[in-house]
């Protein structure tokens, strides 16, 4: 009896289960796509095996001249280290120290690394592409892949800083992570901390001493991000700059920002109006139908035998209608793998060259990175519990109407 209705009403059938597809289209894209902006905004820190860098900025000194640290990665004392690895919950770290060296007319940006933890530069050792990796101590350091090409540095070679001789053990391609707090030349974190302990430019503006930072990478558990970077805001000051996915969605713009910040109001008009849409299309397809509800009470139909074949029949609609959304959704993803998305790094991220010794200041480091779309298995399960959900109230409602007709009343009304 119903699937007759389907048949001999083809074309108002058809129309409410593709305006109910069309509904739960919307519905699954919106939130894959806020789901798969989201997952874009993790990629950047992913690349270097943490979700947190910590920095801060500072001014700089009279001169540049000699080391000192960029505006925004200066000195991190140990001790507030340790404040916020008592106050934290982190799952690892690595502290970086990153230096501007200007020396004998020539710059230098020098990162300390922790070689040993395999987070953040030190995740460099596979990107290797000639050589070794370094040691925790000595005075071996790496040079980055580009910098080694446009200055002719090979593998074993020496390079003099203030005086002291590096050994080349290895060229690597920091472009692999994404370039973010990328340097020309990585050395042992010890080295380091020896030239930002002795350079006068930087007592002038941030003392340093053995155990300090400039950069900390930070794994943490990713659904504490928003509490954990207020509690770093508030262990560190208000010059602390915190970059992770949170940091980055805040720079989506246009229709990205739009979908990350609205994608649940947006989801429930999607289900307002695909829920009125197709109880607007039974209630009409009912009054067509009332002189055949009127024989089904005549026949000796009660009230709630038609209540229960209204809500089958709507729930019909709905379970089509949803596996169409379903599919069709699908296939849409799959066109929007082809799809990709830059990312811009900012400058703090990635302040391994001054402004001022910039050919083009105004360059932006950008990410170019694939949008991944998928429609989870919650999300489909969801939508067909929700498409059930809705076919019950609608035929219920619908049901009721019906139900109420006369028999006598509605065998005269002629469809």
């Amino acid at each position: 009896m119903i699937f007759s209705e389907f048949k001999h009403r083809k074309k108002r059938t058809f129309g409410i289960i593709i305006s109910f597809s069309i509904g739960i289209i919307f519905l699954i894209l919106i939130n894959s796509l806020a789901d798969a902006f989201k997952k874009l905004a993790e990629v950047p820190m992913e690349k270097i095996g943490c979700n947190i860098t910590v920095q801060r900025s500072g001014n700089v000194p009279e001169k540049m001249e000699g080391a000192t640290f960029p505006c925004s990665a200066v000195t991190i004392e140990k001790a507030e280290i340790d404040k916020l690895t008592a106050n934290i919950q982190i799952n690892r770290m690595s502290i970086g120290v990153l230096i501007w060296l200007f020396d004998n007319d020539e710059f230098y940006s020098l990162l300390g690394i922790e070689p040993d933890k395999a987070i953040g530069p030190g995740l460099l050792k596979s990107c290797l592409t000639e050589g070794r990796f370094i040691n925790s101590d000595g005075t071996e350091i790496l040079v980055e892949r580009t910098y080694a090409v446009k200055n002719d540095i090979s593998i074993n070679e020496k390079i003099s800083l203030l005086g002291v001789d590096y050994n080349v053990a290895g060229i690597v391609d920091a472009s692999k992570l994404g370039n973010i707090i990328s340097a020309n030349i990585y050395m042992p974190i010890s080295q380091a901390s020896i030239i930002a302990e002795e350079s006068n430019s930087i007592k002038q503006i941030a003392p340093f001493e053995k155990g300090d930072g400039t950069i900390l990478f930070m794994q943490v558990a990713q659904n504490q991000l928003a509490e954990i970077d207020k509690e770093i805001k508030n262990i560190l000051g208000e010059k602390v700059i915190v970059s992770s996915p949170l940091s980055f969605l805040e720079k989506f713009k246009g229709i990205v920002k739009f979908f990350v910040k609205f994608s649940n109001i947006l989801s429930f008009v999607m289900i307002f109006f695909g829920m009125l849409i197709i109880t607007l299309g039974i209630m009409s397809g009912l009054n067509l139908r009332k002189h055949e509800f009127g024989i089904f009470q005549a026949v000796g139909w009660t009230p709630l035998e038609l209540k229960k074949h209204i809500i089958i029949e709507t729930l019909l609609y709905c379970w089509i209608g949803a596996l169409l959304g379903i599919v069709i959704s699908f296939l849409i993803s799959l066109l929007l793998e082809a799809v990709t998305m830059d990312i811009p790094i900012p400058w703090e991220l990635n302040s391994s060259t001054p402004h001022f010794l910039m050919d083009n200041p105004d360059e932006k480091i950008i990410m170019n990175i694939k949008l991944t779309v998928s429609i989870s298995l919650s999300l489909i399960i969801y939508t067909l519990l929700g498409s059930s959900f809705a076919g019950i109230v609608i035929g219920l409602f619908t049901g009721r109407k019906i139900s109420k007709i006369k028999p006598s009343e509605a065998i005269r009304y002629v469809g």
